[in-house]
């Protein structure tokens, strides 16, 4: 089936009523501006009553003092955790951020379900051996092998590599696919705006075949679902972006709403926030558990 073909039948199929009924999927919240709100257990009271996750950007994460992290930790005790951090550049490097991981999450308590690590950052390719001993330096500090430790691929997000986006899906690259397998799973750093307004299907077609290959592989399939630009339209592009992975049978297996904005203007909306305040990453997550997948 050709693309155009395909993304045709998409959208005719995004025009039917999309629901979805005991979906398997896992939702996170969290973020870097608005961190801080994470600290209040009546945020997220509604959203870990229904089995929502806390996702600990490193970049928000790292600015807390310890007393901040371990009321965070103490409002989202029993819920789940997900953990966001750098790629090293160089072995040390790569010890440095488990000596990292050890202090500032596995010390405090912290055992996260999984590890996204932003191996693919600023268009950064990593070797396997690379990417292999980066893992291997988190689990000497302690990092359990249960949790999962993935690549984020922001490799299709930069604009040097759209042209040649179409000849490097993952289900063409054997380096790609030998670091997710090797790792049992992917992340994928996804704002929805851009999916969706993105003109050339170039893009969807990358995200599309990344997550139907890990799935195909039996692996777990993570998407970052930040706002980019959405603002007040966040949750709106979320539910839409989501709509069109159903229809082209793409559903991750986690969704994480989350914000990176490390100095945010006035008036920023996707903060963390509050569960009850729309177009928050905790309102966009609560919104999904709470109305979308039931």
């Amino acid at each position: 089936m050709n693309n155009i073909f395909r993304h045709a039948i998409i959208f005719f199929l995004l025009l039917l009523p999309v629901h979805v009924s005991a979906q398997p999927v896992m939702v996170y919240a969290g973020g870097v501006a608005g961190i801080e709100t994470m600290m209040t257990a009546v945020s997220s009271s509604m959203y870990r009553s229904k089995g929502g996750g806390a996702y600990l950007h490193g970049s928000g994460w790292h600015r807390l003092t310890v007393d901040q992290r371990k009321k965070i930790l103490e409002a989202f005790d029993g819920s789940p955790f997900a953990v966001e951090m750098g790629f090293g550049n160089g072995r040390a490097h790569h010890m440095a951020y488990g000596e990292r991981v050890k202090k500032e999450y596995l010390d405090l308590g912290v055992h996260p379900r999984f590890i996204a690590v932003n191996a693919y950052w600023k268009g950064k390719i990593p070797t396997v051996e690379d990417w292999k001993y980066y893992t291997k330096a988190l689990r000497i500090h302690g990092v359990s092998k249960k949790t999962l430790i993935v690549p984020t691929f922001e490799y299709a997000n930069f604009r040097w590599h759209m042209a040649a986006l179409a000849d490097n899906e993952i289900s063409d690259r054997p380096d790609f696919q030998a670091i997710v397998t090797h790792s049992k799973g992917l992340a994928l750093d996804c704002a929805p705006q851009y999916f969706l307004d993105y003109r050339d299907t170039v893009y969807k077609d990358w995200i599309i075949d990344a997550v139907q290959w890990a799935k195909g592989k039996g692996f777990t399939s993570i998407i970052i679902a930040s706002p980019w630009k959405a603002m007040d339209q966040y949750e709106e592009y979320t539910v839409r972006f989501l709509d069109y992975l159903i229809t082209a049978e793409a559903l991750p297996d986690v969704i994480v709403i989350e914000n990176f904005e490390a100095h945010p203007k006035p008036g920023y909306v996707p903060v963390v926030g509050r569960e009850w305040i729309p177009d928050t990453t905790l309102g966009v997550a609560w919104y999904l558990l709470n109305n979308y997948f039931q």
